[in-house]
């Protein structure tokens, strides 16, 4: 599933194949957020999952360590705009950071791919309603 919805660009980083233990990288995206331009740069590590092989009998020996097929994507980063700039991390398909703006209420936005080079921000908790529309400017 992760493959298929982040095929490309910066959450095209969930692509990667899960055999790849460790991958790092880099996004810059541009956004709309309440319909005023901001900028997300975010750096990501991928960690692929792995689980171990048994030997035989009732006691068994770990015969060793291969990839299980999962990843994990972890976020870390900054929101930049008029309102200022803030530190956002996350995991996966979703990004979090305190509001000072708002009693430093946590704020988590689910991430959804639109397109090859585009992806909306939608906010968790309804603290900043609607889509905020983003596009991938840069990707490694």
């Amino acid at each position: 599933m992760i493959r298929t919805l982040l095929a490309a660009a910066s959450f095209a980083a969930l692509a990667l194949p899960a055999a790849a233990q460790t991958q790092t990288g880099y996004m810059v995206a541009q956004c709309q957020i309440n319909d005023a331009p901001a900028q997300l740069a975010l750096q990501y590590e991928a960690i692929g999952g792995a689980g171990i092989t048994y030997g035989p009998g009732v006691n068994p020996d770990i015969t060793g360590v291969i990839s299980d097929g999962s990843t994990t994507y972890y976020w870390n980063g900054t929101l930049t705009g008029s309102f200022g700039q803030i530190p956002i991390s996350g995991e996966n398909y979703f990004l979090r950071f305190y509001d000072q703006n708002a009693y430093n209420r946590e704020t988590v936005l689910e991430v959804t791919m639109t397109g090859p080079q585009s992806f909306y921000l939608e906010d968790v908790y309804g603290n900043y309603p609607g889509q905020h529309p983003c596009q991938i400017t840069d990707f490694q």
